[in-house]
């Protein structure tokens, strides 16, 4: 069985017994980025508070150790936020939406040409440029970017496209890269128009 380090993440709604076991055994074979997956996999199924605080907590540590794969499943779960059943409006809430500190685990991983977290901090900072009207007073879910943290934005755009022509990465990784460069950059390219 093939497990693709690349995607995995946007699978974790699909319950694989198969890939769960596969990932578990990779895991507990000391392989550090299946046992991210597998924690990310555990805490977007978990419906209990205090297990979700404790897989946070080892995602954090393997993050602090370099685990490129843990700052991008954290950086994706603060993203998105975690609530106890998703379909109830008034649902308990495990992990508040918090795209400060999404952004700050997807730069970590990022840092380590991780191309997801490249792609998700290409896609936030366009979407800001896109949406944010600043003669308005409006609240927004992050704090209004000002003209550093789009130089910044720019500049994941550009290493995001560099990694086109990096030979070291794997094909998985290469070909999530191609299938994305052209929303990348486009959303460059809507900086200079």
């Amino acid at each position: 069985m093939t497990i693709n380090s690349v995607n995995i993440l946007f699978s974790w709604y699909d319950e694989d017994e198969k890939l769960l076991k596969e990932l578990k055994k990779r895991a507990d074979d000391g392989n550090q980025e299946c046992l991210a997956d597998f924690i990310g996999i555990q805490t977007e199924l978990s419906t209990n508070e205090d297990e979700v605080k404790a897989n946070l907590a080892a995602l954090k540590k393997l993050s602090d150790q370099g685990i490129s794969r843990a700052s991008l499943v954290l950086g994706v779960l603060y993203n998105e936020g975690l609530c106890k059943d998703s379909k109830v409006n008034d649902s308990e809430i495990f992990i508040e939406q918090d795209f400060e500190t999404s952004d700050f685990y997807l730069e970590r991983a990022a840092k380590e040409n991780n191309p997801v977290a490249l792609f998700m901090l290409s896609l936030h900072t366009w979407f800001r440029h896109s949406v944010f009207d600043y003669s308005d007073d409006e609240e927004y879910p992050c704090q209004s970017p000002n003209k550093e943290d789009f130089e910044k934005g720019k500049k994941w755009m550009e290493k995001f496209i560099s990694l086109a022509s990096d030979n070291s990465l794997d094909e998985e990784s290469r070909e999530y890269i191609q299938k994305h460069m052209p929303l990348v950059q486009g959303w460059l390219k809507s900086f200079d128009d």
